[in-house]
């Protein structure tokens, strides 16, 4: 993982009603770590963290050289000696269905006879998007079927919660998660590990 201490700048730009292909290619490939909230109204709100080593001006320089329109943004001074975890224990825990998804810096969490997921969301994928909470609604869904799960796709992984989620219900299912983002991966897999699944 990138070394995450000091200071940063968080970039959070006007909620829209979605974040187009080429802004969020060029978000991701900018920032240090890019996240997708989601407003009460349902619009999308793209949130990039910006080293102070890097300034606002090559933000824009490189947005421009890309050939992408920025939308409008507000610039936020986080102070912290580790950034990242900061934003990490914004993660509150999430109850979907039979499973309940918490942050690692969590101690003493009481999943209350749901299926604990535990992750590393700062980077990677939040869990907090509504298409992650759409599938884990989908998978217990499928899982009250009675479904033969013997093979499970998940395509785009992030901090591989769905994987996850299917190989604590499904414990013989064949399981492939894949994402094309290094750090998803690399995320992915010690998600795998914490949770006892990495098979």
């Amino acid at each position: 993982m990138s070394n995450n201490s000091g200071s940063c700048q968080i970039v959070k730009f006007t909620p829209m009603a979605e974040v187009s292909e080429n802004l969020q290619n060029f978000a991701e490939d900018f920032f240090e770590v890019v996240a997708n909230d989601y407003t009460d109204d349902g619009l999308e709100q793209l949130v990039g963290y910006l080293r102070n080593s890097v300034s606002v001006a090559d933000m824009i320089n490189a947005a421009q050289n890309a050939g992408i329109e920025l939308p409008d943004y507000n610039i936020e001074q986080l102070h912290s000696d580790d950034w990242l975890t900061e934003n990490v224990i914004k993660f509150a825990p999430l109850e979907v269905e039979e499973f309940l998804v918490y942050g690692v810096h969590e101690k003493n969490i009481d999943t209350n006879n749901k299926i604990g997921i535990k992750v590393y969301a700062a980077t990677a994928f939040g869990s907090e998007h509504q298409t992650t909470k759409c599938c884990l609604r989908g998978i217990s869904d499928i899982n009250k079927l009675s479904a033969d799960n013997k093979k499970v796709l998940d395509v785009g992984t992030g901090s591989g919660i769905l994987s996850i989620a299917a190989a604590k219900l499904w414990k013989n299912a064949q399981i492939v998660a894949v994402d094309i983002d290094n750090e998803s991966v690399e995320v992915a897999k010690q998600n795998a590990i914490d949770n006892g699944v990495e098979k």
